[in-house]
């Protein structure tokens, strides 16, 4: 372990004890702003440092930008004329993952730095969304530890840094949405956002029907959940149709999801699997006894009603698909940037107040549903930390 990545988790060790006792030690918003920067640059400078095993994605990354250093191809060519398919054919088409991988190998030596520089950027846009969320919901605007638990157990560090393409695929693809949805951007902003998410993994092109179903919302639950059972259902046949497109992008959509969904399918530890599973149900059930509350009240703004409403659809889609141990680990993965949002569903006054049941039973309902998703993301981080962390010392 150097100098830098020692320094990395001792500010981590400080920052968990700030967050909390962070209601007793009053932080202002630009505090929050730096502690949440450092913070990304400490998770940055650890991917930097990983000593992964053999079976990670990242060893084959490196593999392929030592073949883009050797080949000697100019910016240009790599990244808009790669007819050789150096660095591997098939991201021959994904031209901002190209950009950044050429940018990677300007840089440094060590070609982790590509992952460094992803996580840091995830984080950074897991940061902003964190900090947004808490002045719109009109929180005590401190760092929450529920906030940074329900992240961890889905944004895993490990994770992050061994896959590379897909977690930044998802930041950008949440940052798109919550833009779009929450913030009210046009719809200009979301499409070239997702444009650059989709030059990094086309697998993120799923959230693309469940936002359009959120933004037309019909107010009635069960057209939208036969809408989005619709959708899982054609997913499969839309992928066959991909598949035999004369469009090399198009393909690789369609071979990723009938991949993600075929019984050959990778599959790596389970409490993942099962953990999402149970945090999904929990916050849906939480959000059905509230809808017509969340609907009603004046408390909430309409983007947050969006956001509810997109991030429940996602997680019905998510359960849809729950015979793919690998799509609903990633779906999961991406939800789990919401994770300010699910904090909300699940412990938020504003949207259990005009709840049509009775108070006593309210509260037993809250109270079970509070501590079962808090056994559940404090069990996902235990979990993860024993599996990853020998391999990020």
């Amino acid at each position: 372990m150097d100098l830098f990545e020692a320094l990395s988790y001792g500010y981590i060790i400080v920052f968990v004890i700030i967050v909390a006792f962070s209601r007793k030690i009053r932080l202002k918003k630009y505090q929050i702003r730096f502690m949440l920067f450092l913070l990304s640059l400490s998770l940055a400078v650890i991917a930097y440092n990983v000593n992964p095993p053999q079976n990670w994605d990242i060893v084959r990354h490196s593999a392929w930008m030592d073949d883009i250093r050797a080949s000697g191809m100019s910016f240009f060519e790599f990244v808009f004329n790669n007819k050789s398919g150096v660095g591997y054919k098939e991201y021959s088409s994904l031209y901002v993952f190209n950009i950044l991988r050429y940018f990677s190998i300007s840089i440094s030596k060590n070609n982790y730095f590509l992952s460094a520089m992803c996580v840091f950027i995830n984080y950074m846009i897991e940061s902003w969304i964190i900090v947004d969320w808490e002045e719109i919901s009109k929180s005590n605007k401190q760092l929450n530890m529920i906030t940074l638990l329900t992240l961890g157990a889905f944004v895993v560090l490990g994770a992050m840094t061994s896959n590379i393409r897909y977690p930044l695929a998802s930041s950008l693809t949440v940052l798109a949405i919550y833009l779009y949805l929450c913030k009210k951007k046009p719809v200009a902003v979301y499409i070239i956002l997702m444009g650059l998410a989709l030059s990094v993994h086309p697998g993120v092109i799923v959230t693309i029907p469940i936002v359009l179903l959120s933004t037309f919302s019909f107010n009635k639950i069960i057209v939208e959940y036969c809408a989005v059972f619709i959708i899982t259902v054609l997913s499969d046949w839309i992928s066959h149709f991909l598949l035999n497109s004369s469009s090399q992008y198009l393909q690789i959509i369609g071979a990723r999801y009938i991949s993600y969904t075929s019984e050959r399918q990778y599959r790596s530890s389970r409490y993942g699997f099962y953990g999402s599973i149970l945090v999904f149900v929990i916050i849906i059930i939480c959000y059905l006894l509230q809808r017509k509350s969340i609907i009603s009240s004046d408390k909430l703004t309409a983007g947050q009603k969006k956001l509810y409403e997109f991030l429940c659809l996602y997680m019905v889609y998510c359960l849809a698909n729950g015979n793919s141990y690998v799509l609903l680990t990633r779906i999961a993965s991406t939800i789990g940037m919401f994770a300010p949002v699910m904090k909300s569903i699940v412990s938020d006054d504003r949207g259990w107040e005009h709840v049509q049941i009775s108070h006593n039973n309210i509260t037993l309902i809250r109270i079970g549903c509070f501590t079962c998703f808090i056994i559940l993301v404090v069990y996902m981080n235990v979990k993860s930390m024993i599996e990853y962390m020998p391999y990020m010392i």
